[in-house]
């Protein structure tokens, strides 16, 4: 699929129209709440419906880590949980809170999205100047169960440039003026993590990490199925996939995120669809209409959270495990993936 970039601007939401496509480069300011097609909704309502996070993932060769920090308005949530691939372990710490305890930052550039609770506080940074993002992360380990929830620590960089790897940066409608943006995309990993006494570097040559940015106006009723993984191969170059069906994007509607990562470049795909089967340990199957993607998903864990909060439900499950199958350059040419690591979501809310 061929695809036309829109350059950057400072703002997600211009003055007096929005752009909908594929950009360049993030934007400074999130401004969705400056939605003009929303002027008529009072401004705590835009606020109500906006639904908002940042989810950081890193891959190393024996460990699955996932960092998130979301802002529903109804309620927020915040998690820390590593997957050791040795030992076949799941830790996690995770809290659900009232909104106000969350901060997710609109201003990308220089601007943190952060909790602080006793015992847990965990910080996102983005600096599109240093084209990177700061992850810090303090958690102590649970009093009761310190073996099923030790201690956290970890500072680390995800670097990212678009001339190494262009992003995933998307503005869309979703329908009826409710704007949809998202920001994606795999880079390399710097810093270092603590599990417990262990202790884990992450090297940029070596480690891989996901960016998840994330807002928009969904309708009251939504569901969405997501994948993503990335690696890098032999070469050292960038290989990854972002899929997603659901409620924000109807088959009539060409704009989608569905994008796979090849070196440098971005290629758009088109639409995906997913088979879950009901049994949580059995294999997804995940290919696009145009048969640029065909993949199978083993999951090997799963991390699921439940929210009922009289009208508001969500039923939330994001295993995490290997991926095999093939994926097709912009010359159709196929290259096979092999056991690559990753995750995939399965989300029905009502918010």
């Amino acid at each position: 699929m061929s695809q036309t970039w829109l350059p950057s601007q400072e703002k997600a939401i211009g003055d007096r129209s929005v752009r909908f496509g594929f950009y360049r480069d993030d934007f400074a300011q999130i401004n969705l709440l400056d939605t003009p097609t929303l002027a008529h909704w009072p401004r705590f309502w835009r606020r109500l419906r906006l639904k908002t996070w940042q989810h950081f993932c890193a891959i190393t060769e024996r460990f699955w880590i996932s960092v998130s920090i979301v802002n529903a308005h109804h309620a927020g949530t915040c998690w820390c949980y590593v997957f050791d691939r040795k030992r076949q372990q799941l830790f996690e710490h995770k809290w659900m809170l009232p909104c106000f305890a969350v901060h997710v930052a609109q201003n990308h550039d220089g601007g943190k999205t952060y909790v602080n609770l006793p015992g847990y506080h965990t910080s996102i940074q983005n600096d599109l100047a240093l084209k990177q993002h700061l992850i810090e992360i303090q958690i102590e380990a649970s009093k009761f169960h310190p073996q099923a929830k030790p201690a956290m620590r970890g500072q680390w960089v995800a670097h990212e440039d678009s001339q190494s790897v262009q992003p995933l940066v998307l503005l869309k409608e979703i329908f009826k003026g409710r704007i949809f943006y998202t920001h994606k995309g795999p880079c390399p990993l710097e810093g270092w993590f603590e599990l417990g006494d262990e202790h884990i570097e992450l090297r940029p040559d070596r480690d891989v990490g996901i960016i998840d940015i994330h807002a928009a106006y969904y309708p009251f009723k939504t569901l969405w199925n997501w994948a993503t993984f990335a690696y890098l191969d032999e070469q050292g170059q960038m290989r990854g996939v972002n899929l997603t069906e659901g409620t924000a994007f109807p088959r009539e509607n060409a704009l989608n995120e569905n994008v796979i990562w090849m070196g440098n470049r971005m290629i758009p795909l088109s639409h995906a669809h997913f088979e879950i089967p009901s049994d949580p340990t059995a294999p997804w199957q995940i290919h696009t209409f145009n048969q640029e993607v065909e993949l199978q998903f083993q999951p090997m864990g799963l991390r699921r959270e439940s929210l009922h909060l009289g009208p508001i439900i969500s039923d939330y499950r994001q295993p995490f495990g290997y991926f095999d199958g093939y994926i097709k350059d912009e010359q159709g040419e196929k290259h096979a993936i092999e056991k690559a690591f990753g995750c995939t979501e399965k989300h029905i809310a009502t918010w």
